[in-house]
């Protein structure tokens, strides 16, 4: 739905703005900019719903292009002292980056507009560019929510089957080796789950799950690493832990020690 632009060159902006007709399709030229102001106050967006903002553009000439949206905040009158606001500048350098000669969609997550504190009453649009003087061709402006498909509800494969000979091994879950004696497996909502015929641990509602092999602990003091294997629709950041009671086998009885890692999306 396209909504009412007051002006596509506000008072005081530094461009000149044109219409122009490629291949039957409308397009706005700016050209002599150093910043366009764009107003729709009149119809002022509201993005609190909405995921992202897109833009395309196409330059001859410049090196950067500076994209600044600005919220008029509650009251919907600029300069009422609940306004927002935030700028973006790409380039060559950026993702996506400013390519002369080519079209390029902006297609911006508006989380990246870390300033722009509000966004119900999303007024103007600020286009910039350097240096100044050049020439941006715009089309295609538009805030829209991005609907991500829903998750899978589990693993449609099971794990891979681990390669290290049992010899090598002390394992406490996995139909690959024999395993040690686990006392508990935390007080987490913990279910077995059949995958592709392999048995794996299911846990959900996580907050942290406890696994518990003191009737048996174990001595891995000629092993070099820890192995897992995990499967997640919707953690970021996975933790482990581990604990050792010491040589008296007790927890708190002075010589514990342990240490915690975490493994996240871009470890």
């Amino acid at each position: 739905m396209d909504i009412t632009v007051d002006t596509w060159s506000t008072v005081g902006d530094m461009a000149d703005v044109s219409d122009e007709d490629i291949g039957g399709n409308a397009t706005k030229k700016y050209s002599n900019l150093s910043f366009a102001g764009i107003d729709f106050a009149s119809a002022a967006v509201d993005a609190t719903e909405m995921t992202h903002f897109s833009i395309d553009v196409w330059t001859p000439d410049l090196s950067e292009i500076r994209i600044k949206l600005v919220d008029f905040g509650m009251d919907g009158a600029v300069g009422g002292g609940d306004d927002s606001e935030e700028e973006l500048s790409f380039s060559m350098a950026s993702n996506p980056p400013v390519v002369p000669a080519q079209w390029v969609e902006l297609n911006i997550p508006l989380s990246d507009f870390g300033g722009l504190t509000g966004r119900s009453n999303i007024a103007q649009l600020i286009i910039g560019g350097a240096p100044a003087g050049g020439s941006v061709y715009v089309d295609n402006i538009y805030f829209y929510k991005r609907m991500l498909p829903p998750p899978p509800p589990g693993p449609a494969m099971a794990a891979p089957v681990p390669m290290f000979p049992p010899a090598e091994v002390t394992s406490l879950f996995s139909d690959a080796y024999t395993n040690v004696t686990v006392d508990s497996w935390g007080q987490a909502n913990v279910t077995d789950e059949t995958i592709n015929g392999d048995v794996a641990k299911k846990y959900t509602n996580l907050v942290s799950a406890s696994i518990e092999l003191t009737s048996s602990p174990i001595d891995v003091s000629d092993r070099t690493h820890f192995f897992m294997n995990v499967w997640s629709d919707s953690l970021t950041a996975f933790k482990v832990k581990l604990i050792d009671y010491g040589m008296d086998e007790s927890v708190g009885g002075g010589d514990d020690s342990e240490h915690e890692i975490e493994i996240n999306s871009v470890s």
